[in-house]
């Protein structure tokens, strides 16, 4: 900074007569002024001259005479800083002022000089650093031999920057100049770390944050600028790492403290990785302030943990804000879905948005509360919810049973032309469903056609099977089972659907599959003891139906529905004839005239009492294949003979033959059997039978085992049995249709009164005989286990008949009939 030459020179011509005079007040003795006003004038006068010629130079060396002259005079000091500031030598002359200031101290001309002169040196210091600039290891030289002491905050700015282009490869060179303005100083450990970043030295950048601890902890202006500044230049680890180092911000003021915790919170939530596990357990403690708390629970929310934020915001002392409700709604939906409708609905209660409604809507369908979901779905402007908000209301008005609803949402996506994705055609499909299923089997295939799913498929299987469509209906669930092949609902559904089929072994290949993913599964096992027993696995039907039973035994027997109890008896009836190789068996009649004997023997005998006593042997391994049996058998039965008597000991016979079952599910026997005369009756003879005989219309509810439900039964049966006899040409044919109720008296006991119609023609009888008859029976059964159904039964009846046409004497007839089974 250059003087006023003229000035100076015209002030020094017009104070020159009388400088030494001024001086005067510095109380100095008058003989010495006048000596050193002898001594300095000419140097004075010469360096005065010598300035106006541009000399400064001589001026400088005559005015440092005069300084010598009068060392603590200021107005010497002053001419010669003067001097140097026009010779350019800056530090020079700051040296002359600060030394003067030890004596004047308080004169102001000095104090203005100093302060010029200073800020001359600092910028001929900072020029002759920028001319530089371009030759980077001359900079560095001359930033590593000089350490200026800035007065001004701008130019000591300046040398920073300079700093940071001479040593931006080394940032703890930067370091070597200590700025005194503090804004300098934030503004150089900015630029260090940025340094750092740049040149890659994460290690550095980390090691110096950490120095600045204590600095950043009492400074959160200083942590709000570098933060900022890093952040912004990309140094966003650095930025969330200094911002770590001075959390909570406790000296901050309660407006800089939320900032700088909102500016944390949202780097950490876009850069999560950036944090480790014990720094995410400090910013979990809960802050003083609901305000900081809430940004600490949107922060958790983000990062899925939400274990905190229920921590964060369990205080319920506090009101919670409708973005907190918010939160607390998502944080519980998975463990504690209840709650979390509950949280939306106070969401919801705050502010009706679209958000809110939207929010609790989806929630309380999620748990199955259809009619509020529904209700808020209802509540918003249709205009306002989105194509995927109209499907789910659809779906809400559905599971409502509130179709019509339904119906008008998908209504509103058709007018908007939205594209009609597979959910919007299985919500057509559920709205055609009970109806018009074809149309809505058509629907799920247009569903499935855009995004095949298991449930898709499982559904369109279900209507197929409905339609009888049971080749299709099978597809559709081995497409199924192909998009998941370890969906064990799907592998049953399957096996059902093969067992049903007839397809036993591919059923129990899924149902073993099923049985495997899902041990437990009850359903598994029972339809693997159905099909092994359907396959002829005996041993293997026997294992799983002693499991499925031991299952049902799990329970309280007060806990077994009316079906349970059914399937259960069932169950134990498929184990005891499983486990069946014999089977006794006692049969007898006795009445007071003559009558046909159905089901007898000896087919077509007519008699006024009988009786029979068998054991039959089950032959083959297994004993029972899929009801199918091939058995041996003996028995002995006699009659009344020529003596027309009630009891049936007369003309007895033993027989022996096989006896077999071909189909499994019908109870049709075909035997052959050689009946042998025991007392040699005249008339008696040895002859050979072949006999078929089938029972119709008795299976399930209308048999006559043991109904373990209900206070009793309606049971019937349409018995027919075909005889010949080899020797004697005699053809006996036989129908017999019977119906009764069994009246439970006790468990395991009956009361059954009965009807029955029967017919009956020999080949060497012109008539046949046509009878009705009209009794009850006392039913006990006994035997039965934990694995078995009652395997014994014994019965005594009393019966009246009348025939309405008959090749015997007497059309009316009464007669008791006992028996048993074992």
């Amino acid at each position: 900074m250059k003087f006023n030459l003229k000035a100076l020179i015209l002030l020094s011509l017009v104070t020159l007569p009388s400088f030494f005079h001024v001086a005067s007040a510095e109380n100095t003795p008058e003989e010495a002024r006048s000596f050193q006003e002898f001594l300095t004038y000419p140097h004075v006068e010469k360096g005065l001259s010598a300035i106006a010629n541009h000399d400064y130079g001589r001026a400088v060396a005559e005015f440092k005479q005069a300084r010598s002259w009068s060392t603590e005079r200021p107005e010497t000091a002053l001419y010669l800083a003067n001097a140097y500031n026009l010779d350019g030598q800056y530090q020079n002359a700051v040296e002359v002022l600060e030394a003067q200031l030890i004596y004047t101290p308080k004169n102001a001309t000095v104090i203005s000089a100093l302060g010029n002169n200073r800020k001359a040196y600092d910028l001929q210091l900072l020029e002759k650093g920028r001319a530089l600039e371009n030759n980077i290891s001359e900079l560095q030289t001359y930033l590593a031999d000089n350490k200026p002491f800035f007065f001004d905050a701008y130019d000591e700015h300046g040398w920073v920057d300079l700093l940071a282009k001479a040593f931006a490869k080394e940032p703890e060179r930067i370091l070597s100049f200590t700025p005194h303005f503090a804004t300098n100083q934030a503004y150089q450990d900015q630029i260090v770390l940025e340094a750092a970043l740049t040149s890659g030295n994460q290690v550095f950048a980390s090691a110096y944050i950490k120095e600045l601890a204590s600095k950043l902890n009492k400074d959160p202006q200083l942590v709000e600028f570098l933060s900022y500044q890093l952040a912004k230049d990309g140094g966003t680890a650095q930025a969330i790492q200094i911002l770590m180092q001075a959390y909570p911000f406790v000296d901050a003021s309660p407006q800089l403290q939320k900032k700088l915790v909102l500016r944390l919170a949202t780097m950490i939530e876009q850069n999560p990785k950036l944090v480790s596990t014990t720094e995410l357990g400090i910013l979990a403690k809960p802050m003083n302030s609901f305000d900081l708390r809430g940004i600490q629970a949107n922060l958790f929310a983000a990062l899925k943990n939400c274990s905190v934020v229920r921590s964060l915001l369990s205080d319920f002392s506090i009101p919670h804000s409708e973005t907190e409700w918010r939160l607390l709604g998502q944080c519980y939906q998975v463990n504690q879905p209840g709650l979390a409708e509950y949280a939306y609905q106070k969401a919801m209660a705050m502010n009706p948005n679209i958000v809110n409604t939207r929010a609790y809507a989806y929630q309380a369908f999620a748990v199955k509360n259809y009619s509020q979901s529904l209700s808020a779905w209802r509540s918003m402007d249709i205009k306002e919810m989105s194509n995927q908000d109209l499907e789910s209301a659809a779906l809400t008005a559905i599971s409502a049973q509130e179709p019509q609803y339904a119906l008008d949402y998908l209504a509103q996506l058709d007018q908007r032309s939205a594209p009609k994705d597979a959910l919007y055609w299985w919500l057509e499909a559920q709205l055609e469903l009970k109806e018009y299923p074809s149309i809505a089997a058509e629907d799920l295939k247009k569903a499935i056609a855009l995004a095949p799913t298991v449930a898709y498929y499982t559904q369109l299987a279900s209507i197929q099977q409905e339609l009888n469509q049971t080749t299709e209906a099978t597809s559709s669930l081995e497409a199924a089972l192909k998009l998941d092949p370890s969906n064990t609902n799907t592998q049953a559904s399957l096996a059902y659907a093969y067992y049903q089929n007839g397809q036993m072994v591919q059923a129990r290949t899924l149902f073993l599959s099923a049985n495997q993913a899902q041990p437990d599964d009850s359903r598994a096992i029972k339809q693997l003891a159905y099909t092994d027993q359907k396959l002829g696995l005996n041993e293997e039907a026997l294992k799983y139906t002693e499991l499925a039973i031991d299952d049902y035994h799990l329970q309280a027997p007060d806990d077994l529905t009316a079906e349970n109890q059914n399937q259960l008896f069932g169950l134990q009836r498929m184990h005891e004839d499983l486990t069946r190789r014999w089977t006794f068996s006692v049969d007898a009649t006795g009445g007071n005239q003559v009558t046909t004997v159905p089901n007898s023997g000896q087919p077509g005998l007519t008699s006024r009492s009988y009786s029979q006593a068998e054991a039959a042997y089950r032959l083959g391994d297994p004993a029972i294949d899929d009801g199918k049996t091939f058995s041996a058998y003996s028995r002995v039965f006699a009659g009344s003979g020529t003596l027309n008597t009630a009891l049936p000991l007369y003309a007895p016979m033993a027989a022996a033959g096989f006896r077999w079952k071909p189909i499994g599910s019908q109870n049709i026997n075909l035997a052959v059997e050689e009946q042998t005369p025991l007392d040699h009756v005249a008339g008696n003879q040895t002859q050979a039978m072949l006999r078929a005989s089938a029972s119709f219309l008795n299976s399930g509810a209308y048999s006559d085992d043991w109904h373990p439900t209900g206070p009793g039964w309606v049971a019937q049966n349409l018995y027919l049995d075909a005889a010949h006899y080899m020797t004697s040409g005699l053809t006996s044919l036989t129908s017999d249709y019977r119906i009764s109720y069994h009246d439970k008296i006790v468990i395991g006991q009956t009361i059954e009164p009965y009807t029955h119609l029967q017919l009956n023609t020999l080949n060497n009888q012109v008539n046949h005989d046509l009878r009705v008859g009209l009794g009850v029976r006392w039913n006990y059964w006994s035997g039965n286990t934990q694995y078995n159904a009652y395997p014994s039964k014994v019965y005594i009846g009393l019966e009246a008949q009348h025939a309405f046409t008959t090749y015997l004497n007497e059309k009316n007839v009464i007669f008791l009939s006992l028996g048993g089974r074992w």
